[in-house]
């Protein structure tokens, strides 16, 4: 009485019966097609279950579930699946091994895979139809000079040697993403340009608002660390503040901020006409400082006023400073009649000396 293969389904006759040329025939085009033709379509799942018996090799998945794990086959069954849609196939050093990377699939893609046994399957090819993406998963691995490219995606990442990107994107538009940490002293943030052109590297920080308006600080420079008590401080920032954002007739101006008495005070402003405004008194409030003009502030007459107040109006009598109650301190220098004043008083010492040393002789 014949008999059945496992496998294909193959009739096998008894020894003791004549080979039917039919039967023969039959077993032949069950190896065609299972060698050479196309099996039926299967819908992607968790497990791919082949059939009891395969029609074909090449086999259709079809939907969109993640494949962790494929069907107990026996060693050496190889099959190829290929994929009418995106499905994450998921890696497993044992089970599903496909070379240590999860794959997602686009329509089209060809993968072939070879059963070890017992469930056990690794992936033998790939042929992409398009854009091929690989998801590696690391935890606390290292990598020895990798090549990455598109997007990695890591919510805390340590990369140390020589990393190399043509467009690195980092953090997910909100905090803070990115920390260089170093405990080396002068050691830090470089950037480097190899170009051979007059321009050097460029830091660029672009406040890609989609509503631009006036006030708007468009970046900062912060300076913090610790205080006595070993808390995080903010001890000064720059920023860059947008005072007209009309396109054809921009407006900005620079702060520096300073810590007076634990609070922020604005000491330093450039305004958008160049003129320097700053806290020269420490009250935490910026006023103009005129430079390179005639006059300049009196940070010297101020300190002779400590000394001897009656040499505020003898400075002013002879022309050296003047009151300028709009100006930080409330008086200015000038510098021209100052500079006078002394080379003409240093003339007429020199003389007086003369005159007492030929006396003396």
């Amino acid at each position: 009485m014949p008999t059945t293969t496992t496998e294909l389904g193959l009739t096998k006759p008894a020894t003791t019966e004549q080979y039917d040329v039919n039967v023969f025939n039959t077993n032949m085009d069950i190896v065609n097609e299972h060698v050479a033709g196309k099996g039926g379509d299967l819908a992607s799942a968790s497990t791919i279950s082949l059939p009891a018996t395969l029609d074909g090799h090449l086999i259709d998945i079809t939907g969109t579930t993640g494949v962790t794990a494929i069907s107990t086959e026996p060693e050496g069954l190889e099959v190829i699946f290929q994929f009418d849609g995106v499905v994450t196939l998921t890696h497993h050093a044992t089970s599903l091994d496909l070379g240590g990377s999860n794959i997602t699939t686009v329509a089209g893609d060809y993968l072939g895979f070879l059963s070890r046994g017992g469930g056990n399957w690794g992936l033998s090819f790939f042929q992409p139809a398009g854009t091929h993406h690989l998801t590696q998963t690391l935890s606390n691995k290292t990598l020895s000079g990798p090549t990455v490219s598109g997007t990695m995606t890591s919510s805390s990442a340590t990369l140390s040697g020589t990393w190399t990107s043509s467009s690195l994107v980092i953090g997910n538009g909100s905090g803070l993403p990115l920390t260089l940490t170093t405990s080396g002293v002068d050691k830090g943030l470089i950037v480097a340009s190899t170009a051979a052109g007059a321009n050097g590297p460029r830091i660029e920080l672009f406040h890609d608002s989609p509503s631009p308006a006036n006030s708007d600080l468009l970046a900062r420079f912060a300076f913090t660390g610790n205080d006595s008590g070993g808390g995080k401080q903010l001890y000064g920032y720059s920023t860059m503040k947008i005072i007209d954002v009309t396109a054809g007739g921009e407006d900005s101006e620079w702060e520096f901020h300073t810590v007076l008495a634990g609070a922020d005070n604005n000491a330093v402003r450039i305004t958008k006409d160049g003129a320097l405004m700053a806290d020269l008194a420490g009250s935490g409030s910026a006023a103009q400082v005129d430079l390179f003009d005639e006059f300049d502030d009196a940070p010297l007459a101020r300190s002779f006023r400590l000394r001897e107040p009656e040499a505020m109006e003898i400075f002013e009598r002879y022309g050296l400073i003047e009151h300028a109650p709009g100006h930080a301190g409330g008086w200015m220098r000038n510098i021209g009649a100052i500079q006078d004043f002394t080379l003409d008083a240093v003339y007429q010492l020199h003389q007086r000396l003369d005159k007492l040393e030929a006396r003396v002789a």
